[in-house]
């Protein structure tokens, strides 16, 4: 080959050789655009949803007042941790209800507290703050903390029932189970769990208890249990979740010493391209399940499963740190559900109803009652493990 045609090759490889990283490049530059530009209008649709949400509802008991719930909360919460600072709370836990009612220096020093959260079970605007304007949106509510307060609202609970004092024990645990769902329905996925635990314990009661209960307090507790149980969901709420996850994702590091540990070559090593992507996905299995809400569990816990397992396999590295165990979470939020029916059940027993079982939220059908036996039980069929006997009274004053 002449001279002058291997100079002009050697020519054409160099500038092949350069043209093709900066064209590969260009596309990355695009394709990373563009999924950021699609991953920031979609947090804007998320803003504007969650904005317009109605945050008025109705108390568990009594009337309405004018505030905010969660500025009396974080009082009441604040109060409650000063007074369990110095106690024990498991030796509390295993006190008998005749010795929580003895123990008037704990009374005493948690009657703040649940006056504070009986303001926030009154209070009619529970919304949550603006996002990400207001950053307390994005706080997680301190669990240990929460479980005084609720705890605390149950130790009055038992001090009334000994007491007798029905209709003040009936006000007490309400006003808990409202802090429960308040707290569920606060928007991050952590926060909703925590709102699960609060419920429970808020709807500790016991048959014997129930039995001990005159009529008019069986029916406000049964009003409450109804209006709880209509407020209550049995799918998780993913919109605020996903909105603090793309505020988040959006402030990801550009240290280059960063971006290999979220991003790869599938995407040119451009962590935007690989972070928007991840919440595009996000994003997409919390529609798929969204629009799935309507069917019974067996059949939406393994869409779940199988969403999130696709999630999991998913390429992308940012996928797999983002999608948390749905399953578990939604199953503890359906169990909660699970408690407060059958808890509703056992009431209308109680004041001698006979209404047909609601339905399972872990099952395919309604809760079962058996009457086989000499006391009734009511359980899941989607989970055996949880059920409750009721032996109903035969009169009630």
């Amino acid at each position: 080959m002449p001279a002058r045609s291997r100079r002009r090759l050697i020519l054409l490889l160099i500038l092949g050789a350069t043209v093709l990283p900066l064209g590969g490049a260009a596309v990355v530059g695009f394709r990373a655009d563009a999924s950021w530009q699609a991953m920031q209008a979609q947090t804007e649709v998320l803003r504007v949803r969650v904005a317009a949400r109605d945050h008025h509802r109705v108390p568990l008991w009594g009337e309405a007042a004018d505030g905010s719930a969660f500025a009396h909360y974080a009082t009441a919460i604040e109060l409650a941790h000063e007074v369990m600072a110095s106690r024990q709370t498991g030796a509390l836990l295993q006190a008998s209800d005749a010795e929580l009612a003895a123990d008037q220096a704990l009374r005493t020093s948690a009657r703040p507290a649940l006056g504070a959260l009986r303001a926030g079970s009154r209070a009619a605007a529970v919304a949550t703050p603006s996002w990400p304007g207001d950053r307390s949106a994005a706080e997680i509510v301190n669990l240990l903390h929460c479980r005084q307060l609720a705890n605390l609202a149950m130790f009055e609970t038992r001090a009334r029932r000994h007491e007798r004092a029905h209709l003040a024990a009936v006000q007490h645990s309400l006003d808990a189970a409202q802090f429960g769902a308040d707290l569920l329905q606060r928007g991050l996925l952590i926060n909703q769990m925590i709102g699960c635990a609060i419920t429970a314990i808020a709807i500790d009661w016991p048959d014997a208890a129930l039995q001990a209960l005159d009529r008019p307090a069986l029916d406000l507790l049964a009003s409450g249990l109804e209006r709880l149980d209509r407020r209550l969901p049995v799918a998780l709420d993913h919109d605020v979740e996903l909105l603090w996850l793309a505020t988040n994702l959006q402030q990801v590091s550009p240290d280059p010493d960063y971006a290999p540990q979220v991003s790869s070559w599938r995407h040119g090593f451009s962590t935007r391209w690989a972070v928007a992507e991840a919440f595009t996905i996000a994003d997409r299995l919390v529609r798929d399940l969204q629009q799935a809400q309507q069917l019974d569990w067996p059949q939406r816990q393994a869409l779940i499963e199988l969403e999130c397992s696709v999630a999991a396999e998913s390429p992308n590295p940012v996928v797999r740190t983002i999608v948390p165990n749905l399953t578990a979470a939604e199953t503890n939020l359906r169990e909660t559900v699970t408690l407060v029916r059958m808890l509703r059940m056992a009431v209308d027993l109680h004041r001698g109803l006979d209404v047909p079982p609601p339905r399972d939220p872990l099952g395919s059908g309604p809760i079962v009652l058996d009457r086989s036996g000499e006391e009734l039980v009511l359980r899941s069929a989607g989970r055996k493990q949880l059920h409750r006997a009721v032996r109903p009274m035969p009169t009630r004053r």
